[in-house]
């Protein structure tokens, strides 16, 4: 469990988690309607960047205190992060390694039953810049994304780099078969870093609403 926050200074959050919080501003809002005490979980967790967007976010689009959103993490494949975080970074519930595959339930009931809010389902699920490696593999990661989100107000959010554009499009193809579809998909207009011309982390976003998977 992560230490208790109450502000953003407690975060890891700098210009890139800034324009993440913009994105979900713009294009995540209109969909989205969290209850009070919010639980959302990032899929593909690294590093401590999707906790932080997720929590400001919270905090300025709806008023939420940092504390009162709860931010899970999982991995989307039998690998644990690449590098440590540390302790001031963790995640409110973590679930790595051989036991945090997202395309399992596991992940999602494990972090549910550790926060301990009585929430049946997550508000949010956050999939950022995912690889797409394995196609088939991340249709079925947004599949059970969905299906662990709730149908009262929750969304699944993705952001794609430039270079995975086509990719996505191939994943979006797999998704209709699934009869999953986004509510927006389409690029953000939020520019590159100078510095990083060719690292465009914040080209697309897609939004998905679990319409099929009622509580």
């Amino acid at each position: 469990m992560a230490d208790e926050i109450t502000s953003e200074d407690d975060l890891y959050f700098w210009d890139n988690e800034e324009k993440d919080v913009q994105a979900f501003q713009r294009f995540v809002t209109p969909y989205y309607h969290p209850c009070n005490k919010p639980v959302a979980m990032a899929v593909g967790a690294l590093m401590p960047t999707e906790r932080s967007a997720i929590k400001v976010y919270h905090k300025r689009q709806f008023g939420i205190p940092i504390e009162d959103t709860r931010v899970a993490a999982c991995n989307i494949h039998e690998a644990p992060p690449s590098m440590s975080i540390s302790k001031r970074f963790k995640y409110d519930s973590e679930c790595f390694g051989c036991v945090g595959n997202a395309i399992t339930n596991y992940p999602y009931e494990k972090t549910l039953a550790e926060l301990n809010q009585g929430k049946r389902r997550f508000d949010l699920v956050y999939i950022r810049n995912p690889d797409f490696i394995r196609n088939m593999d991340w249709a079925y990661v947004f599949k059970k994304a969905l299906e662990w989100t709730t149908s009262k107000g929750g969304v699944v959010v993705t952001l794609v780099r430039r270079e995975d554009v086509r990719k996505y499009q191939n994943l979006l193809t797999l998704l209709q078969g699934l009869d999953v579809t986004p509510v927006f998909s389409g690029e953000t207009g939020i520019p590159s870093f100078e510095h990083l011309p060719d690292d465009d982390f914040h080209n697309t976003m897609g939004v998905f609403k679990p319409t099929h998977y009622l509580e």
